[in-house]
């Protein structure tokens, strides 16, 4: 920081030379900076870069919780602003060793309930073989790339499927 001294002379100096009026005190003689090094710069400087990062994350968690209903806690958990399904899959946690046949649909608009039968089609075969305890978690949606079904799949990290079936068109 550079800091201002002032030693003002307060004589009146009515002997002045250099066309100054005579009577006036020279408030600008005497006019000094210097500055203070690093030491003083620093501390001040990475108290309000810590400050402006931790109030941009403050602000990004409270627009993730008031505009998605995302917990402030778990910033993890934005992608269910984009796909909301992937709620339910949390909240039942499918793992291989509970009493249900879990199944995974990734994908497009072939595997999505509203434009196809598969999923009808493949409960169906399955009480016929005798699996009647089937939870099918229809992750698919129409315009939906294979790199929204990565996304979908690395979010569901803890969660696991006896069966999983993943489309794609080109």
């Amino acid at each position: 920081m550079w800091f201002v001294t002032n030693r003002v002379s307060l004589f009146f100096r009515g002997d002045d030379v250099s066309g100054r009026v005579a009577g006036r005190a020279d408030l600008t003689q005497g006019y000094t900076m210097r500055h203070n090094g690093w030491r003083t710069t620093l501390p001040p400087l990475l108290i309000s870069a810590v400050l402006l990062v931790v109030g941009a994350e403050a602000a990004a968690r409270i627009f993730w919780r008031l505009c998605y209903g995302i917990p402030i806690g778990h910033p993890d958990r934005i992608l269910y602003a984009y796909y909301p399904a992937l709620r339910e899959v949390d909240k039942m946690r499918p793992a291989h060793g509970d009493q249900f046949y879990d199944i995974l649909f990734l994908g497009g608009s072939v595997l999505d309930s509203e434009w196809g039968q598969v999923e009808q089609s493949l409960r169906e075969q399955l009480a016929y073989a005798g699996q009647r305890n089937v939870r099918i978690f229809n992750l698919a949606r129409p315009a939906h790339t294979s790199r929204d079904s990565w996304l979908k799949y690395a979010a569901l990290s803890e969660a696991r499927f006896d069966l999983g079936l993943l489309s794609w068109s080109q």
